[in-house]
């Protein structure tokens, strides 16, 4: 104890140098699972806004696709040329009706704005909607003379200097009646009705985050939505020159793919992907400012680290009142570490380790209980008795490894025919079983017993040292008993009558049940039940 004494302060000092580096490790520990985690938190946002972008270019190659195809179709739809023809022709008051009707319905189910006829010579002759006379536009006239030239749909790009007041993108179909060229269709969409909402996708009410689609024009680029943060840019416009290496648009265009980092064009750090729009000079910019992407891991983390902090603190606090709780009770821990281990000990003398059914001394334990309930309150109990006809020489027969399986599959039969939770069975010894059944009269009784006799014939079990249909069978004797209240027999008493009724069951030539009644604890007599 005095040595203890002296020894105090080298105690404490190495319990305070064991906390320190605890807790040194603890933060190390942390900031190691911090980083990991921004790592993978940084990864799934790139990654998300990513798959935000390339949704986004399918929508748009799709509605481009789409607009192109239809007028294609145009192109090849003799009908509609056959109409035109006629109406170019003649230039009546009928043939123009059946030709503007015609105009409407592709604007309908085209989602178009307006459809513009243009001549031969590209001369507008017809439009729906206002009227709108001359030729057509110097953008639009030389993809008219492409049109004609290639025989096929050519596509007018969005532009700053629209011709109509909203911002437009058009399509030229040529128009032919056989070999004759009868001129072109101009198919006008207005794009803030269709190309403009496939665009808001990757907002998902985040406050910054913005599509931007771009289109290179010479030494600058050419914005075709409305820009979110910028009121003055609400149409086709001028964006930025290619020398501005920092935006993250003009690295775009400089061909940097996927995700990158870089400024808008606010000048505020961002994250950004960019992916082209296939078969278009389209360029897409899906982007949200860096502070409200990791905003939330932020967060998130900081809240995790102190948490990580706190608890690490709380950690070793717990652990000195533990140590220390520890001391005291270790002698009482150990005392209960024993007491579970005789418990455990009592338990397993009470199994049978081969069939894990309970054993002959659970049997007289559990007997006990039930005769003096039985005595104290007038109530019937009953017992069988089995064994397994023929056993020894199935032992002989398959060898005794295979008689313990035998054993064991009977004990399985047994455990699932008898379902009633106040029952139960026993491995009597040897190849003998026994079921004890409280609160049973001998009817229900003999009834289970023909069903445990059944059950195990029905199992199948290959016994060919059995002259009984070569499967493994077993005799029962059962047994019930209501005792008086002033009843001096004990429960073996009934195991007695059941082992007689077996005795008669084997004699009567096995694979049956006897029965042996005797409600007032007197001497019955064993009656078989041939099967």
């Amino acid at each position: 104890m005095e040595k203890m004494k002296e020894n105090k302060p080298r105690y404490l000092f190495l319990m305070l140098a064991f906390l320190l580096l605890l807790l040194a490790l603890t933060a190390w520990g942390g900031w190691k699972v911090y980083e990991e985690r921004e790592v993978r938190y940084r990864h799934q946002v790139e990654t998300d806004l990513k798959n935000t972008s390339d949704l986004t270019v399918r929508n748009l190659s799709g509605w481009r696709d789409r607009l192109v195809t239809g007028a294609a179709a145009m192109t090849d739809d003799t009908l509609f040329a056959r109409a035109a023809a006629t109406w170019l022709r003649e230039a009546d008051a009928t043939a123009q009706a059946d030709l503007e009707a015609r105009m409407r319905v592709l604007v309908e189910r085209g989602r178009l704005t307006k459809i513009i006829l243009a001549g031969p010579q590209g001369q507008v002759r017809l439009v729906t909607g206002n009227m709108m006379a001359g030729e057509l536009p110097a953008r639009e006239m030389q993809a008219f003379q492409e049109a004609l030239r290639s025989a096929q749909a050519v596509v007018v790009e969005p532009s700053a200097d629209g011709h109509f007041a909203y911002p437009y993108m058009g399509v030229i179909a040529p128009l032919y009646d056989g070999m004759q060229s009868l001129g072109a269709l101009w198919m006008v969409v207005d794009l803030r009705d269709t190309l403009f909402p496939l665009l808001e996708t990757v907002r998902g009410g985040r406050a910054t985050a913005e599509s931007v689609l771009l289109m290179p024009q010479g030494d600058e680029i050419l914005h075709i939505n409305p820009l979110r943060h910028d009121t003055t840019a609400q149409g086709v416009g001028h964006f930025a020159a290619l020398t501005q290496h920092e935006m993250v648009e003009v690295q775009a265009v400089r061909g940097i793919r996927g995700v990158a980092y870089g400024q808008d064009y606010q000048g505020q750090a961002v994250l950004a992907a960019s992916s082209v729009v296939p078969d278009s000079p389209w360029l897409l910019v899906s982007k949200m400012t860096v502070a409200e992407a990791f905003a939330q891991d932020r967060r998130r983390e900081g809240l995790y680290f102190g948490l990580l902090i706190g608890g690490s603190f709380l950690s070793i606090l717990a652990f000195i009142i533990y140590w220390m709780w520890l001391t005291r009770r270790r002698e009482q821990a150990l005392k209960q570490e024993l007491e579970n281990y005789r418990h455990m000990l009592e338990q397993q003398v009470r199994n049978d380790s081969l069939t894990g059914l309970a054993n002959r001394r659970a049997l007289d334990e559990l007997l006990e209980r039930e005769w003096g309930r039985a005595v104290r309150d007038g109530l019937p109990i009953a017992a069988l008795i089995m064994d397994i006809d023929f056993f020894k020489g199935y032992n002989d027969c398959y060898g005794h490894l295979v008689g313990d399986g035998c054993l064991q599959r009977v004990a399985q039969v047994l455990q699932f025919n008898i379902q009633r939770s106040k029952d139960m069975v026993f491995r009597y010894g040897g190849e003998e079983f026994v079921a004890l059944l409280p609160n049973t009269r001998l009817p229900e009784a003999r009834q289970l017993a023909e069903k445990l006799c059944q059950a195990l014939q029905r199992e199948g079990i290959e016994n060919q040292a059995s002259p009984l249909g070569g499967v493994v069978t077993m005799s029962v004797g059962v047994a019930c008993m209501q005792p008086p209240h002033d009843s001096a027999d004990s429960g073996h008493r009934l195991l007695e009558n059941a082992d007689t009724a077996l005795y008669a069951a084997k004699h009567a030539g096995r694979n049956q049940v006897a029965v042996c009644a005797d409600a007032a604890g007197e001497g019955g007599r064993a009656s078989p039940t041939p099967r």
